[in-house]
């Protein structure tokens, strides 16, 4: 019966011979997760490569969470600049929006606040879900680089490891979310004499705190239907059946 395997070099399934060995000439040390044919297709991750060797693999075409939920704590502690660059744009668009907006009088301003908000938060939503759907392949281009350029320099953590980390990554952004989410209720319905001052000194109304929540958990949506979608792109099929 035809065999085939996950092959780290080539970064893709391919045939193996009765050792084991690649079809490509690669040894068995670099083949894992080998299967009959005829058997149903394993879990795609590469987990045996190093981060950063070679082209990127297809388990990890997907979905971020740790980076779409945290985009600016993952970008430094994975030393993913570019995440850290777009993090700091999406907090500069409010800013931007406000100063021209406000360069038109207070009245233009006060009229216009609740549009600056949404348009803010619609543009910072599309470049966190780009962040989501990027930051594997943005973190191992640079881990890429490195290897390649810098004389001496080895990979910092195996596929395998990387996955667990974005594990822990992922809850602590979901956990992160819910708390946001409850301090945005507690804020819009909340009586309290203190938070009502708070509300009525920062403009804030319970519209306000709606809108918020409800964009929050719209991000997460569109984030899980593009999870979805990029799971789907890399589904890899069975090779059909022929002689190895």
């Amino acid at each position: 019966m035809p065999r085939a395997g996950w092959c780290r070099e080539c970064g893709e399934w391919v045939w193996v011979d009765p050792e084991g060995a690649c079809q490509n000439g690669h040894g068995p040390e670099c083949v894992g997760g080998i299967y009959d044919a005829e058997e149903k297709l394993p879990s795609v991750e590469p987990v045996e490569a190093d981060f950063g060797e070679g082209d990127l693999p297809i388990g990890l075409h997907r979905f971020n969470w740790g980076a779409f939920l945290l985009p600016l704590p993952w970008g430094v502690g994975f030393g993913a600049w570019s995440v850290v660059t777009l993090w700091m744009l999406m907090t500069m668009v409010p800013i931007g929006l406000s100063v021209i907006v406000g360069s038109f009088g207070q009245d233009v301003f006060t009229a216009n606040i609740l549009t600056i908000g949404i348009v803010s938060e619609v543009i910072s939503g599309g470049i966190r879900l780009w962040i989501g759907a990027n930051a594997n392949r943005l973190l191992w281009v640079r881990e890429h680089m490195r290897l390649k350029f810098v004389e001496g320099s080895h990979p910092r953590f195996s596929i395998a490891k990387y996955l667990g980390r974005q594990r822990m990554w992922t809850h602590i952004g979901i956990w992160l979310t819910g708390f946001i989410l409850m301090s945005l209720a507690f804020v819009g319905l909340s009586s309290d004499p203190i938070i009502l001052q708070a509300r009525e000194q920062w403009n804030i109304g319970p519209r306000d705190a709606a809108l918020s929540a409800f964009w929050l958990v719209a991000e997460a949506g569109l984030g899980l239907w593009l999870a979805g979608k990029m799971r789907d792109e890399r589904t890899v099929q069975l090779p059909p059946t022929q002689e190895v």
